[in-house]
This record gives C-alpha cells, sequence and structure tokens, in this order.
C-alpha cells in the first residue's frame, strides 16, 4: 500500500487575509489613489495660507550671488543664481564693499467667491468615491480567501477521517488474510475485504487532490504563483 504525508498549511485564516489584502494589486492601486487624493485635498485646504516670496543677495565687487524661494503654480521652488564680472566696464559698481539685500513679501487670500469651496467639496466626494471602492476591494478578497480558507479546512477533515477509514480498512484485510490462511475464511470473503480496502485507498488520494487544489487555490488568492 501507499502513504504520503501532506505538508501543513502554518498561515492562520486572519494571517492569510492580511497577505492576501497586501498583496492584492487592484487593492495597490486603489490604495495608491486613494493617498494622492487625500494629497489634492490638503493642498486645497492650503489655498488660503498666506503666499510668500522671499528674496536675498549679496554683491561684492564683480561679484554676486541670490537666492528667492516662491511659488509658482503648486510647486514651491528655491531659485539660486551667482555671476562674475569679467571686465572693469561691466562692474555695477567701484566698490569692494559687500552690499547685501532681502525681501520678503507676503499675499494673503480673504475671499474669492467660494470657488475654493466648490473645489474642495468636488475633490472630498472624489476621495469618498476613491475610498468606497477601496473597502468593496478589500471586503471582496476578504470575503474569497476566507472562503477558500474554510473549503481548505473542511476538505482536510473529509481527508482525516478518511486515513482512519483507510487503516480501519487495512486492519479488516490483515485480519482476514489471517482467518483464510488458518482456514476459517475463504477467498471470496477475502477478495471482498481487499476490494474495501483499495477502494477507501482510491478515496483517500481524491481527498487528497481536491485538499492539495484547496490549498493552491487559497495561495493564488494570496498572490502566490505556483
Amino acid at each position: 500500500h501507499l502513504r504520503g504525508t501532506l505538508a501543513p498549511f502554518a498561515i492562520d485564516e486572519g494571517q492569510a487575509v492580511q497577505v492576501a489584502v497586501a498583496r492584492d494589486v487592484q487593492i495597490g492601486i486603489s490604495q495608491q489613489l486613494v493617498d494622492e487624493q487625500r494629497r489634492v485635498v490638503r493642498e486645497i485646504g492650503w489655498e488660503y495660507a498666506p503666499d510668500l516670496d522671499i528674496d536675498a543677495g549679496l554683491q561684492d565687487g564683480r561679484r554676486r550671488a541670490g537666492v528667492s524661494v516662491g511659488r509658482e503654480g503648486d510647486t514651491w521652488g528655491v531659485n539660486m543664481e551667482t555671476g562674475f564680472a569679467i571686465s572693469e566696464e561691466d562692474r555695477p559698481e567701484d566698490t569692494d564693499e559687500a552690499t547685501w539685500s532681502a525681501r520678503i513679501q507676503a499675499r494673503i487670500p480673504i475671499f474669492e467667491g467660494g470657488a475654493r469651496l466648490g473645489r474642495e467639496a468636488l475633490q472630498l466626494a472624489r476621495l469618498r468615491r476613491l475610498q468606497a471602492r477601496l473597502r468593496d476591494l478589500r471586503a471582496g478578497v476578504e470575503l474569497q480567501v476566507r472562503q477558500a480558507y474554510q473549503s481548505m479546512l473542511e476538505e482536510q477533515e473529509k481527508l482525516g477521517l478518511q486515513e482512519q477509514r483507510v487503516v480501519i480498512e487495512r486492519r479488516r484485510l490483515e485480519i482476514s488474510q489471517l482467518l483464510r490462511d488458518k482456514g476459517q475464511g475463504n477467498e471470496a470473503q477475502l477478495e471482498a475485504v481487499r476490494n474495501q480496502f483499495f477502494s477507501a485507498q482510491r478515496n483517500l488520494f481524491a481527498n487528497q487532490e481536491t485538499y492539495i487544489s484547496r490549498q493552491a487555490q487559497l495561495r493564488r488568492l494570496m498572490g502566490y504563483v505556483e
């Protein structure tokens, strides 16, 4: 007769759900869209923050350097420049003393007719839609994984019962062979018991295949490639 063992599935149901959610491509893309939309909403919320423009410069003889900080559109940036006058004629002034300059300008938005509130409401609605889609994707993956896990456990239980059945039929076959050898049984009775044992063993192999199939299905849902 043939005997073998199957590798146990060492991950519990909760861990299987966590792995599947973390490795699901659609969930990952949806999460990125939600994160980006949150950034857009935060950006709109900062539209009424003061806009600052800062310029600073230094000029020392032929050398000059400057730096400015400001916002252009939706992007803050730093501009830096430096220069050196090659000839005497290019010198802006005939002095070796360093000259510093600085300028700060602030613009404070006050009112724009509610346009920002409209944009914020629109982007918040889009954020809620994206969040709802993300929740639906996670719930769908979780449901599939939990169903697959329970199906695997059911097959595992059936497999255990069938293994016990094979042990019982094997023992019956051994006893029938002993009785036949002692003349207390005939060949027909032995053949019937032998067929029952082979049938139980075939059912065991079928249960093993089904269990392996259920485990493979669960692994695919968890994002593992066989």
